[in-house]
């Protein structure tokens, strides 16, 4: 519930959530719609985004896509990162920039 999701050519990639106990998620994942196949995509580093529900995606430069924002019971993300599509097994995730912005009222 409450992923967030992206959509690339044929393919459609999903970030985080949150389960019914609302615990948040911060697995990604990938849809091939021309094989209707879903693929577990792996984080070459555990520097990631924490797990979050409600983010945004959209695309972003070179075949990128940008996180933003975000939520868990206790925390309001105002972070930003890059996933780079372009990596054919590996999923990397570089901070893009950070701002500090005013948490986003409730």
């Amino acid at each position: 519930m409450h992923h967030c999701s992206f959509m690339n050519g044929n393919e459609m990639w999903i970030f985080g959530g949150r389960t019914s106990d609302l615990d948040p998620l911060g697995d990604t994942y990938k849809l091939n719609l021309a094989r209707k196949v879903w693929d577990k995509v792996l984080v070459s580093n555990s520097d990631g985004p924490e797990p979050r529900w409600g983010a945004s995606l959209c695309p972003g430069p070179k075949k990128s896509m940008i996180l933003f924002g975000g939520c868990t019971t206790s925390s309001i993300f105002s972070d930003t990162w890059t996933f780079c599509l372009g990596l054919s097994c590996l999923f990397s995730f570089h901070l893009a920039k950070q701002h500090d912005l005013p948490p986003i009222p409730l």
